[in-house]
């Protein structure tokens, strides 16, 4: 993400030279959807793996085990819209 923002910021800054208050605004626009999509995708996961019960938690990651023996790229997939994100063209 971080690489994602400085891509995305110095276009913007190079688009509206010299006009930092207006490169910021534009950055913030063009960001704003992916970064808030991308927080919510880490906060469900991070619910997903904390379970406080024991139990739970050896039937959740069994299941995820089970899950990757059926579908090994599942999680890959889930995420590609996260690594298949261009830059340099938004």
């Amino acid at each position: 993400m971080a690489i994602e923002d400085a891509i995305v910021l110095a276009r913007a800054m190079a688009d509206h030279r010299p006009d930092l208050d207006g490169a910021f605004r534009s950055y913030q626009a063009k960001r704003r959807d992916r970064v808030e999509s991308l927080a919510a995708a880490v906060r469900t996961r991070a619910r997903i793996y904390e379970v406080g019960n024991p139990v739970c938690g050896v039937v959740l990651h069994t299941g995820m085990w089970l899950m990757n023996k059926v579908r090994p790229h599942g999680a890959q997939e889930a995420f590609a819209w996260v690594y298949e994100y261009d830059a340099l063209s938004s």
